[in-house]
């Protein structure tokens, strides 16, 4: 997994095991294989959710605990952790103190992950961390909390810390809080928005000037200039909340600069910065003190006490990289998660189909092109080998590589590189192959001719000009697994078939930006010459009519190009 780090300390901590030194403020790729999540806090914790495994880095320390389902989410507090693994349990680790944040009063502090069996028997729907207190929403709007109470915390109208989970609120329907924070919000069952928890000296809740030197003990109704439904996001950053709404305006109450302002307020209030300049935030993210902002054109923003400069909202940088998720640490640390390799997933899942396959190896049924431009080697040699050379069990991992971009383990990738006799094994390099492959014309198996129609009559006067007619070479195995409405026709087709006509519903300009992009996941540059609004227009309607995995990122990648253009 790949992640952009961005670091205020020129000597990250962070980065111990690379060779690249960090620069102040400029981000820097940090891949590892092991990497699926960054959750710091006054550590570094990550989770492997292909391998079951929980690591805490600590500087130049690494410790993996393991567990006995893949990781599902993990959510961080000021020194403690939730996670929740795939079979619905719930494990707490880190430091308890005196609040009893942990859920387990007998200890002081988790050596590992410690589970909660409390939740075994209840369905959990989510877990979050405050900054000494947790909470978990479970199935049918049952909202358990326990840890620090003294100002509010837990919000069930006492003082008193809670050690172990107790049912606190009923009828909730999404809940939100940050490790670096005291106060929480949810929305009830009928999308209204409370707040409770530690609101002063700053009003950081919202709720107006008459309440913001007090803890609020009991959720109390946040008022707003405009209806609940125009939410689209809210987040506690330490001493201020952030809520954007569906139109792309961010509103924030609490502490001055912190907020976004220069001056502290204590109702949601506009930030100009934004809507002056028409930016559009898509991701947002608070550290202790600090928060990220990444808009739609991608560049990355940063405002507060604890970023380089306490006094603007910055500019820091335009990305190029296409970010799923930002975290942020206790000082100016700012991980983004570059996004997950859909193409691979999907061809992981052709492979679990077993469609279209046209080889064979250890009776498992594959791609042979795959494998040959993954290899850069002949499919009949690669047999061989695999078949003479490696264990049956060894293969299932080598497909979990050539499909998936999974990485084997060290051992076995040390025997691929011996046995094949190549430099290297790379990591998330699946993009890198696809871009060959589009480019490869020799191997194109298949052709669909734009600008001719199936029922055109050949008796037609106005036959169509031999310019209009584009004869546009693709690999079957590309477009059945990047959508799923050229699956079902090449399955519904003859194997003898090798072309047919127009199959495209939209513009041949458009339907060849569309089959780029099933190869390499991006949307090329568009040219003056290029209808850019018309395209643009027409590749939105696109994931819908040619069933796209939901997550292939084409409306990010249109999102992109729209404010490009």
């Amino acid at each position: 997994m790949n992640f952009l780090i961005i670091d205020s300390n020129p000597k990250s901590k962070y980065v111990n095991n690379t060779e690249n030194e960090i620069k102040p403020l400029k981000p820097l790729i940090f891949t590892n294989e092991y990497l699926q999540q960054i959750h710091p806090n006054k550590t570094l914790i990550v989770a492997v959710t292909e391998e079951k495994k929980f690591y805490k880095l600590e500087g130049t320390e690494k410790k993996h605990f393991e567990l006995p389902f893949k990781v599902k989410k993990i959510s961080q507090g000021w020194e403690h952790y939730l996670i929740l693994l795939e079979n619905n349990h719930v494990y707490t680790y880190g430091t308890n103190n005196s609040d009893g944040q942990l859920g387990i009063r007998s200890i002081t502090k988790t050596k590992k992950p410690t589970k909660l069996d409390f939740f075994d028997d209840l369905k959990v729907v989510d877990i979050f961390c405050g900054f000494f207190f947790s909470f978990i929403l479970v199935e049918g709007g049952e909202l358990y909390g326990w840890g620090r109470n003294d100002i509010g915390c837990l919000g069930n109208g006492k003082s008193e810390n809670v050690y172990k989970p107790t049912l606190i609120h009923n009828g909730v329907k999404q809940y939100i809080t940050s490790g670096y924070s005291h106060h929480s919000f949810y929305f009830d069952t009928n999308d209204a928005l409370y707040g409770f928890g530690s609101n002063s000296p700053d009003g950081r809740i919202g709720l107006g000037v008459a309440h913001k030197r007090e803890s609020i003990r009991t959720p109390q109704k946040v008022p707003l200039k405009f209806d609940y439904s125009e939410i689209q996001n809210i987040i506690c950053g330490n001493k201020y909340s952030l809520l954007l709404t569906k139109d792309k305006k961010l509103y924030t109450s609490g502490a001055s600069y912190d907020n976004g302002l220069p001056q502290q307020t204590s109702e949601f209030t506009l930030i100009p910065y934004f809507s002056n300049n028409n930016i559009k935030p898509r991701l947002i993210q608070t550290g202790c003190n600090y928060t990220v902002v990444l808009d739609e054109e991608n560049y990355l923003y940063h405002f507060g006490k604890s970023s380089p400069d306490i006094s603007n909202i910055k500019r820091l940088c335009r990305l190029e990289e296409r970010i799923e998720s930002i975290s942020c640490g206790v000082s100016f640390e700012i991980f983004l998660k570059i996004f997950s390799n859909v193409i691979a997933e999907d061809f992981l899942e052709l492979l679990e189909m077993g469609l279209f396959t046209d080889g064979e190896i250890f009776n498992c049924k594959v791609h042979k092109l795959l494998f040959e431009i993954r290899f850069n080697k002949q499919f009949v040699e690669l047999k061989k080998k695999f078949e003479e050379r490696f264990l049956e069990s060894e293969f299932q991992q080598v497909l979990q590589w050539v499909y998936g971009d999974k990485p084997p383990d060290t051992d076995l990738e040390k025997k691929i590189i011996e046995i094949l006799e190549i430099k290297k094994l790379p990591i998330n390099n699946f993009p890198q192959d696809m871009e060959k492959l589009y480019k490869n014309e020799e191997t194109k198996d298949f052709s669909i001719i734009l600008g001719v129609n199936d029922d055109d009559d050949e008796d037609n006067d106005n036959d169509n000009d031999d310019e209009d007619i584009v004869n546009l070479k693709v690999h079957k195995i590309v477009l059945a697994a990047r959508s799923k409405l050229f699956r079902e026709m090449f399955q519904s087709i003859q194997n003898n078939i090798q072309q047919i006509n127009d199959y495209s519903q939209i513009s041949i300009d458009s339907f060849e930006i569309l089959i780029e992009f099933f190869y390499t996941g991006k949307i090329r540059e568009l040219t003056a010459d290029d209808d850019s609004e018309f395209i643009i227009e027409e590749l939105q309607d696109a994931t819908q009519y040619y069933q796209l995995n939901k997550n292939s990122n084409l409306d990010l990648e249109l999102n992109l190009l729209k404010n490009k253009n």
